[in-house]
């Protein structure tokens, strides 16, 4: 049976989601903070404006989102020299040690979802899925 596309992504999103949070709910976090540690693991110290733009959120959102990763422990904020307003924020060593445990997590979870595909085909959905999202990205 074909399904819609929607209907596919959907379902990815629900298994992904759910193999996420039981990993999470280790560590006291939920999925909708995990992407602002991801982000900080590949960018590093950054500004919470900086981060709302490459992330597509607003500025409110965001502090809200820093406020609890802050109060688990996971960064840190930091005033700049320049500018006594503005600071930066970094993970923390348990904000780095969580991020190498999901990263371990994420590829067992896309191991086992992926392992009905051969290489090829497995490079092809990544290829697929990653030129969908730079096509909506370039809609906004």
């Amino acid at each position: 049976m074909s399904y819609p596309f929607s209907y596919l992504i959907c379902q990815l999103r629900r298994e992904y989601t759910s193999a996420l949070q039981t990993r999470l709910d280790a560590f006291g976090l939920t999925v909708g903070l995990f992407p602002y540690l991801i982000y900080l693991e590949h960018i590093g110290a950054c500004t919470p404006s900086a981060m709302a733009r490459e992330l597509h959120q607003d500025n409110g959102h965001i502090t809200r989102c820093l406020d609890k990763l802050e109060k688990l422990g996971c960064l840190i904020r930091t005033r700049s020299a320049q500018d006594g307003r503005a600071f930066t924020v970094s993970l923390t060593e348990k904000g780095e040690q969580i991020c190498r445990e999901i990263t371990i997590a994420n590829r067992q979870w896309e191991q086992r979802t992926l392992a009905c595909l051969s290489p090829d085909q497995t490079k092809q959905v990544t290829a697929l899925l990653s030129q969908v999202v730079q096509g909506l990205r370039s809609e906004k």
